[in-house]
């Protein structure tokens, strides 16, 4: 696990925790509960999957991403001949490269993963505060109304 992953995976589960204390004091109800942890374990076997794909598949990843990087290098000296004396990419050079797009498109699928969470998680929370607010708009209008009712009524 790189630095990157480990950071994007502590922001995530900090973000998860604060969104389970807002959710909590956004009154919200047994099914937003049941639903917050159904994203949270679907979210969490994405990255899972992701990562044992990751692993399993990085040398043909690897392997692919190189002949591409090879194949663009080609169609360049064909197009724009490098002049004498100016050699290619070394080839320790190509395979940095092609580790560094490998990593970076796993970290953003891992990303991607995390930001569909996030964007779930927002609407769970969209919806019980929404709820929460339109049950205390008819406590309000409740209360007042049984105030009205208890006063004396002021006849002449």
């Amino acid at each position: 696990m790189t630095d990157s992953e480990g950071i994007g995976s502590e922001l995530s589960r900090t973000f998860e925790a604060a969104t389970m204390q807002y959710l909590s004091r956004a009154g919200a109800n047994p099914d937003d509960w049941a639903a917050a942890r159904k994203i949270e374990l679907r979210s969490t076997e994405e990255i899972q999957a992701l990562q044992d794909a990751y692993e399993r598949d990085h040398s043909e990843r690897l392997a692919r991403v190189m002949q591409e990087l090879a194949n663009k290098a080609a169609r360049q000296q064909l197009e724009h001949p490098a002049p004498r004396g100016f050699a290619a990419k070394p080839p320790a050079q190509t395979i940095a490269d092609a580790r560094y797009i490998v990593q970076r498109s796993h970290e953003a699928d891992l990303a991607s993963v995390r930001a569909n969470a996030r964007q779930e998680m927002k609407g769970l929370l969209e919806k019980a505060l929404n709820r929460s607010q339109q049950l205390g708009l008819l406590r309000d209008v409740f209360r007042r109304t049984a105030e009205k009712a208890q006063q004396p009524s002021q006849s002449l």
